[in-house]
């Protein structure tokens, strides 16, 4: 029966990172295509994370209470209806709130299977390293699928009906689930039950250094959202096709299915979480800066080479985080990893934006400056992690929150 679950996880995810991606490719032509301003393109994806910032954690507390399959089905059809809304709409700030509405529901369907795994009685053989670690990684590789997916039907259908294929699969996929997916609600491991004003005024209560470590969760998301976002503007930007994008995403699934299975659960058991975020950190701000250094002419050499090994970073920084959380302890799962869902949102929702300011206000030739800004960022947050871990390793008597009291 447990490894019934762990299959059924592990597809699951997967599904669900294939699903939620199908529309991301062809966002940066339908921009263009519909005559929306550049600066639209920013908006789109900062409504839709603004929208997982607020409703993750709840979310997270309503699937403690209601049970992950009424959760998950909810979700699903809320982003169909979103993606549906998308694709209908011509007005722009008509877009602009299915966006937002899309990443109401989205939340929900990314805290469900680390929600399920920090409460299943069935999965409680697995260890939780390995198990999100490899969940996280069929999640990402499901990404990358759906943005190959996605890319290449926007190269023989219209861009508007590729969200009207990811809305309809979005529901059939929520109403499968319901149906005939075995995640029992009765398996979970339930703690003793808070109401939701408690469980608010717990997470006010977290330690100093757990609010630094969550900050830097969102530089980190910061960073990638940037990065991921606009390297799909500028495939468009040099001329290449979704199909091309496409593939380029599909690499970008290969890496990532190589990175957690062979080199994240290495590095979770040999450093812990925080400094492996700390060594993939240091790793990814070089290989970002090298990736962008070069000219145009060598571009897709270095989207397939140096670019991949700093992608290879994502995963990594996902899954140990993921892990450290999920430990905590005097909180209820589905909230903490809703915060955490809620603190990578936030990057998400402050990314884009602060990124449309800079790529935008470049000519083509220049755009580049956007991504070597990334990296100095993302060196700005390993600085953050080395000063948590310098502090925790020089004061091993110190006796912080119980949500950050954890041996990593």
């Amino acid at each position: 029966m447990s490894k019934t679950k762990y299959v059924l996880i592990i597809i699951t995810a997967f599904i669900i990172g294939f699903e939620t991606n199908i529309g991301h490719p062809i966002t940066p032509y339908l921009v263009k295509a519909q005559g929306f301003p550049e600066y639209s393109f920013s908006w789109f994806f900062s409504l839709m994370s603004l929208g997982m910032l607020i409703t993750a954690p709840l979310w997270g507390m309503f699937s403690d209470r209601r049970g992950n399959r009424l959760t998950f089905f909810i979700c699903a059809v809320g982003y169909s209806i979103g993606q549906m809304m998308f694709g209908l709409f011509d007005n722009l700030y008509l877009v602009y709130f299915a966006r937002f509405f899309s990443g109401c529901f989205s939340s929900g369907m990314n805290v469900f299977i680390l929600s399920y795994i920090a409460t299943s009685r069935g999965l409680k053989e697995f260890k939780k390293e390995r198990l999100i670690p490899m969940a996280l990684s069929f999640q990402l590789v499901g990404q990358a699928f759906g943005n190959f997916f996605g890319g290449k039907l926007g190269d023989v259908i219209s861009y508007n009906q590729v969200l009207f294929v990811q809305a309809g699969s979005l529901a059939v996929l929520g109403l499968i689930v319901f149906l005939f997916f075995g995640f029992n609600d009765d398996e979970r491991v339930i703690k003793e039950r808070k109401n939701f004003i408690q469980n608010l005024l717990n997470v006010r209560q977290i330690g100093l250094w757990m609010i630094l470590f969550l900050i830097t969760l969102t530089i980190f998301s910061l960073v990638f959202s940037n990065v991921t976002k606009y390297l799909d503007y500028y495939y468009s930007d040099l001329g290449k096709t979704s199909g091309e994008l496409g593939n380029m995403s599909l690499v970008v699934g290969g890496v990532t299915l190589i990175t957690n299975l062979l080199i994240t659960p290495f590095m979770l058991q040999k450093l812990k979480p925080i400094p492996t975020m700390i060594v993939s950190g240091i790793f990814g701000t070089i290989m970002l800066f090298i990736t962008f250094i070069n000219k145009d002419e060598n571009f897709i050499i270095m989207v397939y080479s140096t670019y991949m090994l700093f992608i290879m970073t994502k995963p990594i920084n996902e899954s140990a985080s993921a892990n450290y959380i999920s430990s905590m302890r005097n909180q209820d799962p589905g909230l903490i990893l809703g915060v955490r869902q809620s603190f990578i949102s936030l990057g998400a929702v402050v990314g884009p934006l602060l990124g449309g300011l800079i790529y935008y206000s470049q000519e083509v030739a220049n755009r580049k400056i956007l991504f070597f800004a990334c990296a100095g960022l993302y060196a700005v947050g390993v600085i953050i992690l080395l000063g948590i871990y310098a502090y925790r390793f020089s004061f091993k008597s110190y006796k912080g929150d119980d949500l950050f009291e954890n041996k990593g």
